[in-house]
Protein backbone atom coordinates (compact mmCIF):
# COMPACT_ATOMS: atom_id res chain seq x y z
CA UNK A 1 0.00 0.00 0.00
CA UNK A 2 1.48 3.31 -1.17
CA UNK A 3 0.55 6.22 0.99
CA UNK A 4 2.22 9.67 0.70
CA UNK A 5 1.93 12.73 2.88
CA UNK A 6 2.94 15.90 1.02
CA UNK A 7 2.34 18.97 2.75
CA UNK A 8 2.78 22.56 2.02
CA UNK A 9 3.60 25.15 4.88
CA UNK A 10 3.03 28.73 5.05
CA UNK A 11 4.05 31.23 6.97
CA UNK A 12 1.03 33.95 7.82
CA UNK A 13 1.51 37.39 8.92
CA UNK A 14 -1.07 40.28 9.39
CA UNK A 15 -2.79 40.96 5.64
CA UNK A 16 -4.47 44.34 5.90
CA UNK A 17 -6.77 45.10 3.09
CA UNK A 18 -6.60 48.82 1.90
CA UNK A 19 -9.69 50.02 0.70
CA UNK A 20 -9.59 54.18 0.63
CA UNK A 21 -13.12 56.01 0.64
CA UNK A 22 -13.70 58.89 -1.24
CA UNK A 23 -14.23 61.27 1.88
CA UNK A 24 -10.33 60.48 2.48
CA UNK A 25 -10.58 58.26 5.21
CA UNK A 26 -8.52 54.46 5.14
CA UNK A 27 -9.94 51.16 6.32
CA UNK A 28 -7.69 48.03 7.20
CA UNK A 29 -9.30 44.69 7.51
CA UNK A 30 -7.85 40.96 8.04
CA UNK A 31 -10.09 38.08 8.69
CA UNK A 32 -10.07 39.04 12.02
CA UNK A 33 -9.35 42.73 12.44
CA UNK A 34 -11.13 45.79 10.53
CA UNK A 35 -8.84 49.20 11.21
CA UNK A 36 -10.21 52.07 10.23
CA UNK A 37 -8.82 55.56 9.75
CA UNK A 38 -10.18 59.15 9.46
CA UNK A 39 -7.36 60.49 7.26
CA UNK A 40 -3.76 59.20 5.05
CA UNK A 41 -0.26 59.49 6.72
CA UNK A 42 1.01 61.69 3.99
CA UNK A 43 4.73 60.48 4.91
CA UNK A 44 7.22 58.95 7.57
CA UNK A 45 10.09 57.99 8.04
CA UNK A 46 13.94 58.84 9.75
CA UNK A 47 16.03 61.57 8.79
CA UNK A 48 19.49 62.50 10.13
CA UNK A 49 22.62 64.45 10.04
CA UNK A 50 25.83 64.24 12.27
CA UNK A 51 23.53 66.64 14.74
CA UNK A 52 19.75 65.24 14.79
CA UNK A 53 17.99 62.28 14.11
CA UNK A 54 14.58 63.19 13.13
CA UNK A 55 11.80 60.69 13.21
CA UNK A 56 8.05 61.70 11.99
CA UNK A 57 4.60 61.22 10.29
CA UNK A 58 3.20 63.47 8.88
CA UNK A 59 -0.80 63.49 8.41
CA UNK A 60 -1.83 62.02 11.96
CA UNK A 61 -4.18 64.13 13.03
CA UNK A 62 -4.36 62.04 16.65
CA UNK A 63 -1.75 60.92 18.66
CA UNK A 64 -3.13 58.35 21.33
CA UNK A 65 -3.51 55.28 22.57
CA UNK A 66 -7.71 54.09 21.86
CA UNK A 67 -8.81 50.83 23.26
CA UNK A 68 -11.82 48.44 24.15
CA UNK A 69 -12.39 44.89 25.30
CA UNK A 70 -9.55 43.12 23.33
CA UNK A 71 -8.02 45.92 20.94
CA UNK A 72 -5.50 48.54 21.84
CA UNK A 73 -4.19 50.85 18.93
CA UNK A 74 -1.05 53.15 20.18
CA UNK A 75 -1.62 55.75 17.13
CA UNK A 76 0.75 58.54 16.28
CA UNK A 77 3.53 56.85 18.40
CA UNK A 78 6.52 55.64 16.77
CA UNK A 79 6.21 51.73 16.47
CA UNK A 80 8.26 49.92 19.14
CA UNK A 81 9.11 46.49 17.29
CA UNK A 82 10.03 48.64 14.62
CA UNK A 83 13.62 47.52 12.82
CA UNK A 84 13.12 44.00 14.77
CA UNK A 85 11.93 40.83 12.93
CA UNK A 86 9.96 37.87 13.89
CA UNK A 87 11.43 34.55 12.91
CA UNK A 88 9.55 31.08 12.00
CA UNK A 89 11.34 28.24 10.45
CA UNK A 90 10.15 25.05 9.59
CA UNK A 91 11.80 21.41 9.08
CA UNK A 92 11.49 19.94 7.20
CA UNK A 93 9.13 21.34 4.56
CA UNK A 94 7.62 18.18 3.30
CA UNK A 95 6.73 14.66 4.59
CA UNK A 96 6.72 11.32 2.95
CA UNK A 97 5.91 8.56 4.98
CA UNK A 98 6.17 5.84 1.63
CA UNK A 99 4.89 2.89 2.44
CA UNK A 100 2.67 1.97 4.48
CA UNK A 101 1.35 -1.29 6.21
CA UNK A 102 -2.21 -1.84 7.81
CA UNK A 103 -2.13 -1.64 11.43
CA UNK A 104 1.73 -0.67 12.19
CA UNK A 105 1.81 3.14 12.68
CA UNK A 106 4.24 5.50 11.14
CA UNK A 107 5.72 8.65 12.57
CA UNK A 108 7.32 11.51 11.10
CA UNK A 109 8.61 14.64 13.13
CA UNK A 110 8.22 18.33 12.18
CA UNK A 111 10.22 21.34 14.24
CA UNK A 112 9.05 24.47 14.78
CA UNK A 113 11.40 27.39 15.44
CA UNK A 114 10.14 30.85 16.56
CA UNK A 115 12.56 34.23 17.45
CA UNK A 116 10.16 36.57 18.79
CA UNK A 117 12.68 39.81 18.30
CA UNK A 118 11.45 43.08 20.10
CA UNK A 119 7.58 41.72 19.53
CA UNK A 120 5.61 41.11 23.09
CA UNK A 121 5.43 37.74 22.50
CA UNK A 122 3.72 35.70 19.66
CA UNK A 123 1.01 33.02 19.17
CA UNK A 124 1.28 30.19 16.30
CA UNK A 125 -1.98 28.32 15.08
CA UNK A 126 -1.97 24.92 12.72
CA UNK A 127 -4.53 23.72 10.62
CA UNK A 128 -4.72 21.23 7.37
CA UNK A 129 -6.45 21.63 3.98
CA UNK A 130 -8.32 18.60 4.19
CA UNK A 131 -8.09 14.96 5.39
CA UNK A 132 -5.51 13.08 3.99
CA UNK A 133 -7.40 12.34 0.22
CA UNK A 134 -6.61 10.92 -2.94
CA UNK A 135 -7.20 12.02 -6.70
CA UNK A 136 -10.43 10.12 -6.77
CA UNK A 137 -11.32 10.67 -3.50
CA UNK A 138 -10.51 8.68 -1.29
CA UNK A 139 -9.87 9.57 2.77
CA UNK A 140 -7.36 8.58 5.62
CA UNK A 141 -10.15 9.62 8.60
CA UNK A 142 -8.68 12.14 10.74
CA UNK A 143 -7.91 10.69 14.40
CA UNK A 144 -10.60 10.27 17.39
CA UNK A 145 -7.99 8.83 19.24
CA UNK A 146 -9.00 5.54 21.13
CA UNK A 147 -12.62 6.54 21.11
CA UNK A 148 -13.67 2.89 21.56
CA UNK A 149 -12.06 3.17 25.23
CA UNK A 150 -13.65 6.03 25.80
CA UNK A 151 -10.92 8.56 25.25
CA UNK A 152 -12.26 10.89 22.08
CA UNK A 153 -9.82 13.50 21.33
CA UNK A 154 -10.89 16.35 19.08
CA UNK A 155 -9.00 19.64 17.58
CA UNK A 156 -8.92 21.27 20.85
CA UNK A 157 -8.35 18.31 23.23
CA UNK A 158 -5.89 15.63 23.28
CA UNK A 159 -6.31 12.16 24.20
CA UNK A 160 -4.85 8.66 24.16
CA UNK A 161 -3.94 7.18 20.76
CA UNK A 162 -2.72 3.36 20.77
CA UNK A 163 -4.99 1.18 20.38
CA UNK A 164 -4.32 -0.98 17.58
CA UNK A 165 -7.68 -0.20 15.66
CA UNK A 166 -7.93 2.98 16.03
CA UNK A 167 -6.76 4.23 12.59
CA UNK A 168 -6.80 7.63 11.42
CA UNK A 169 -4.05 10.66 11.43
CA UNK A 170 -2.86 13.19 13.43
CA UNK A 171 -0.43 14.93 15.98
CA UNK A 172 1.56 15.16 19.30
CA UNK A 173 3.41 18.35 19.96
CA UNK A 174 6.38 18.89 22.60
CA UNK A 175 8.08 22.05 23.63
CA UNK A 176 8.11 25.48 26.59
CA UNK A 177 4.68 27.22 25.07
CA UNK A 178 2.32 24.48 23.47
CA UNK A 179 -1.04 23.73 25.24
CA UNK A 180 -1.04 21.36 28.52
CA UNK A 181 -2.77 18.95 27.01
CA UNK A 182 0.35 17.07 25.44
CA UNK A 183 1.80 16.59 28.59
CA UNK A 184 1.75 12.68 27.71
CA UNK A 185 3.87 11.02 24.98
CA UNK A 186 0.83 8.89 23.54
CA UNK A 187 -1.77 12.12 23.46
CA UNK A 188 -2.62 13.06 19.82
CA UNK A 189 -5.08 15.64 18.17
CA UNK A 190 -6.71 15.49 14.55
CA UNK A 191 -5.97 18.71 12.66
CA UNK A 192 -8.48 21.20 12.17
CA UNK A 193 -9.88 20.79 8.75
CA UNK A 194 -10.31 23.81 6.30
CA UNK A 195 -12.62 21.51 4.17
CA UNK A 196 -14.94 20.72 7.13
CA UNK A 197 -15.34 24.54 8.07
CA UNK A 198 -13.16 24.63 11.32
CA UNK A 199 -10.70 27.46 12.66
CA UNK A 200 -7.13 26.90 12.77
CA UNK A 201 -6.39 25.64 16.04
CA UNK A 202 -3.79 27.32 18.77
CA UNK A 203 -0.17 24.90 19.55
CA UNK A 204 2.36 27.84 20.42
CA UNK A 205 2.04 31.26 22.11
CA UNK A 206 4.40 33.23 24.28
CA UNK A 207 4.28 36.89 25.58
CA UNK A 208 7.49 36.98 26.26
CA UNK A 209 10.21 39.56 23.82
CA UNK A 210 13.22 38.58 22.52
CA UNK A 211 13.08 34.75 22.94
CA UNK A 212 13.77 31.68 20.83
CA UNK A 213 11.32 28.39 21.48
CA UNK A 214 11.08 25.36 19.87
CA UNK A 215 8.34 22.77 19.37
CA UNK A 216 8.50 19.40 17.86
CA UNK A 217 5.68 18.14 16.04
CA UNK A 218 5.31 14.51 16.10
CA UNK A 219 2.76 12.93 13.20
CA UNK A 220 0.94 10.10 13.24
CA UNK A 221 -0.37 7.67 10.21
CA UNK A 222 -2.13 4.17 11.24
CA UNK A 223 -4.25 2.83 8.31
CA UNK A 224 -6.73 -0.35 8.57
CA UNK A 225 -6.49 -3.22 6.23
CA UNK A 226 -9.44 -1.88 4.43
CA UNK A 227 -8.06 1.20 3.76
CA UNK A 228 -8.10 1.95 0.01
CA UNK A 229 -4.87 1.96 -2.12
CA UNK A 230 -3.69 5.22 -3.24
CA UNK A 231 -1.69 8.41 -2.89
CA UNK A 232 -2.83 10.14 -0.15
CA UNK A 233 -2.04 14.02 0.31
CA UNK A 234 -2.94 17.01 2.28
CA UNK A 235 -1.90 20.85 3.34
CA UNK A 236 -0.11 21.52 6.48
CA UNK A 237 -0.34 25.32 7.40
CA UNK A 238 1.37 26.82 10.25
CA UNK A 239 0.55 30.34 10.67
CA UNK A 240 2.71 32.93 13.14
CA UNK A 241 1.33 36.15 14.88
CA UNK A 242 3.43 38.90 16.82
CA UNK A 243 2.29 39.75 19.95
CA UNK A 244 0.20 43.06 20.12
Amino acid sequence: MKIFLFTLFSLLFFTFYFNPHPIGAQTMTSPNYTIEGGNFNVTAGSKSSANYRLVDLVGQTSAQIFSSKGFLLQSGFLNKAAGTSLNFTISPMSVNFGLLTPNQSVYKNITLTVGSGNFPGYSVTTSQNQPLTTEAGAQIPDTLCDALKNRLCNINKSSQWKEKQSYGFGFNIKGQTVPKDFNKEENYRPFSSLSKKESAVLIMESAEKKVSHTAAIKLKLHVSPQQSVGIYQNQLNFTLSPGI
